[in-house]
């Protein structure tokens, strides 16, 4: 018997607005203690895709960014450097809203 073996997507477990906000919130401290800005900005970028792909709201992201989808696509994933555009739209698409608190 051949044992299959599908890639792992968190998205496909988040299925509530709560576990979309602990996932991003855990991201975010994530992407806080990333080698490099950029490492972190894929992280965080990686996360709202999940989400968004998640809760089914990729194409009112695109609307929002004024990109296509594909494109977001791309810009939300592990590979992306979406523009800060792009990611308050994904966040508000997501029914959330950005927040800074300083660090200690």
């Amino acid at each position: 018997m051949m044992l299959k073996i599908r890639k792992f997507r968190a998205g496909d477990h988040i299925h509530s607005e709560q576990a979309a906000v602990t996932y991003l919130q855990v991201a975010m401290e994530e992407a806080d203690k990333a080698e490099n800005p950029r490492q972190g900005a894929a992280i965080i970028a990686n996360a709202l895709g999940e989400v968004a792909r998640a809760q089914r709201h990729m194409s009112a992201i695109a609307s929002d960014a004024d990109r296509s989808r594909s494109g977001i696509y791309k810009a939300l994933s592990n590979q992306g450097d979406p523009a800060l555009s792009t990611v308050i739209s994904a966040i508000h698409a997501a029914g959330g809203s950005l927040t800074v608190t300083m660090a200690r």
